[in-house]
């Protein structure tokens, strides 16, 4: 929990402070009423952690109206992100969670404070002052607004997209490839993982504290390696996302009405089904997945084998990977069914005459941690 020491952000018509144990109600409801945009609505439940824990890299932040009886219409989160930038190891402060009561979507006073609390709050945690955000690419309504370069909030730059791809477990086929990591396999991990994600914009930089902070719940053993002549060539991790679940709140029409039939040629077509508004979305993230070059021949057999993996050990029908389309796995992934959603990564900048940040590096973020 944070404790109300902290100093809160009076803005002109709001008023921001950190969310406490006390407010989880309020943010499990908010949370649930107001999901994420697109063809697929999805809303983020707390999770048994609830509220994130007396620490200052990550935090909620609930933005209440000034007037009497200062209820919550907005939240938004913030954490601090060890990543990859332009190759060297960078704090960088990670937006998300951005949700607006359906009441208060048009009041763009309610942005305006809520934005102008970020750096607030970030400075006096002492955190960097960079920033990044992911902003799905069929939520036009937040794109509208946020991409738009309105001069009360911040500029939004964009960086690249990643695909979230969506497997059927029923695709898996047991190819014996991959291992089981071991504890005694730490270092030899952390050290592959950190060599691929370098070339990478905006990927992790790993180890197993870090591992901890981020995830609470993944170990060794989520691990699965592919090894030739005893070196480590391949890795990723079976990581279920318990802590926070994820609630499928609907569909946009179409998609609304047809979905069962579309379940219908899904099947047909080994592609992952629709779930009925309302349930919890039963997937496994195939998380940080990393190939060194010379192992990319084998990335095929190594999904299908995880898939399988999944099938067997998580009971997932879903498996969900986060690629960038420069990354040599995705033209091989890709050629798997699979259903695709696509995710813009913007850089998010209050001093709008800086130039904006750029690189000749792919964005690969890990989507499990966003």
């Amino acid at each position: 929990m944070k404790d109300r020491y902290v100093p809160v952000y009076e803005g002109k018509s709001y008023t921001c402070v950190l969310a406490v144990s006390d407010d989880a109600a309020q943010v499990e409801e908010m949370l649930l009423e107001s999901p994420m945009q697109g063809w697929v609505r999805l809303a983020f439940s707390l999770g048994p952690p609830g509220i994130p824990k007396a620490e200052s890299d990550k935090n909620i932040v609930l933005v209440k109206e000034n007037k009497p009886p200062h209820e919550p219409v907005a939240l938004y989160a913030f954490e601090r992100m060890r990543l990859y930038i332009n190759g060297m190891p960078t704090d960088v402060v990670y937006l998300g969670l951005l949700r607006v009561r359906p009441a208060f979507r048009k009041r763009i006073a309610v942005l305006r404070d809520a934005f102008a609390s970020i750096p607030y709050f970030t400075k006096a945690l002492g955190l960097p002052e960079r920033y990044f955000t992911s902003v799905g690419a069929d939520n036009f309504p937040a794109r509208r607004i946020l991409e738009t370069g309105l001069k009360q909030l911040p500029r939004y730059a964009f960086q690249g997209e990643m695909h979230s791809m969506a497997f059927s477990t029923a695709l898996g086929k047991n190819y014996g490839l991959l291992e089981t990591a071991r504890n005694e396999d730490w270092s030899e991990l952390e050290e592959f993982l950190n060599n691929q994600a370098r070339k990478f914009q905006y990927a992790p930089v790993l180890g197993k504290i870090v591992l901890a902070q981020h995830t609470g719940e993944i170990n060794i053993r989520d691990f699965l390696l592919l090894r030739q002549n005893g070196r480590l060539r391949a890795c990723l991790a079976l990581w279920g996302c318990q802590s926070r679940p994820i609630i499928v709140a609907g569909y946009r029409q179409p998609l609304e009405t047809l979905r069962p039939l579309y379940n219908v040629w899904a099947r047909v077509r080994q592609l992952p089904a629709l779930p009925q508004p309302g349930t919890e979305l039963q997937s496994v993230s195939l998380a940080f997945t990393a190939f060194a070059p010379d192992a990319i021949p084998l990335a095929r057999q190594c999904l299908l084998d995880a898939l399988y993996r999944v099938r067997r050990t998580r009971r997932a029908a879903t498996a969900i990977t986060g690629l960038n389309v420069q990354n040599p796995l995705y033209e091989v992934f890709r050629k798997l069914p699979c259903s695709t959603y696509v995710t813009r990564i913007e850089s998010v900048d209050w001093d709008k005459n800086a130039p904006a940040p750029t690189s000749s590096l792919a964005v690969q973020p890990e989507i499990a941690l966003l």
